[in-house]
């Protein structure tokens, strides 16, 4: 809700509501250089002049943790200016394994995505696995075209991608299986359900899951399911 604040550890944060780029104004987080208090909510974008919203009461009256008394101010009154960095964005930068997968012919990325989110549980499966160890993304090539790219979660890198290759036809076999399942899911399940792909972390996507497009690619690749 935009009335709801918390108070974290670190410096105070005011969250600004996302917006289109072009047109709008950026969006990102306004951080106070004088505290060590957070107000996190969602902002409002510079007013039409070009003038930065107004703060809060609560973010701008923050304590300060330097202090034992309460009532002391971070920000004294007699400050002339608004210590604050304005829209900017807080972000991490994390090195690890990638598998970029190009897939051949047209695809398209409801077919593409889903056919990422069984390679991933797939994978687990067969290296044992807890399906967050790996993380999905599509990854344009060109217009209207995406590569599969799969990523260790972990920072620096555990090595999956690497095993996957290992796994060959019984990897691609194996998400099959995940996709197509039971005779009575396959021919119920139209776009994804909790038996093939809607796992913990598919249900965050399942506006782009299209069981049955990603299946279609497989069986293309692999042939008749019953020599695979």
């Amino acid at each position: 809700k935009d009335s709801d604040e918390e108070k974290l550890a670190g410096p105070s944060i005011r969250s600004v509501k996302p917006s289109c780029s072009g047109c709008c104004p950026l969006a990102g987080f306004e951080v106070s250089t004088t505290g060590r208090f957070s107000g996190v909510h969602r902002g409002k974008p510079f007013n039409p002049k070009g003038a930065p919203p107004s703060l809060p009461k609560m973010f701008k009256d923050h304590p300060s943790v330097f202090s034992p008394n309460p009532n002391t101010r971070c920000w004294p009154k007699s400050l002339q200016y608004e210590p604050v960095l304005r829209h900017k964005v807080l972000a991490a930068r994390e090195t690890t394994d990638v598998l970029i997968l190009d897939w051949p012919g047209d695809s398209d990325e409801g077919s593409l995505f889903s056919l990422g989110r069984a390679l991933v549980l797939a994978g687990t499966r067969l290296l044992e696995l807890d399906s967050r160890e790996l993380g999905l993304e599509l990854k344009p090539r060109r217009s209207g075209e995406f590569s599969i790219l799969l990523y260790d979660t972990v920072p620096g890198g555990a090595g999956h991608c690497f095993e996957l290759l290992d796994l060959e036809r019984r990897w691609l076999a194996e998400a099959r299986k995940i996709l197509r399942g039971s005779a009575v899911h396959d021919a119920a399940c139209r776009r994804a359900c909790l038996e093939c792909l809607l796992d913990f972390g598919g249900q965050f996507h399942a506006h782009r899951l299209d069981r049955k497009g990603a299946l279609e690619l497989l069986d293309a690749a692999l042939g008749d399911p019953e020599e695979s």
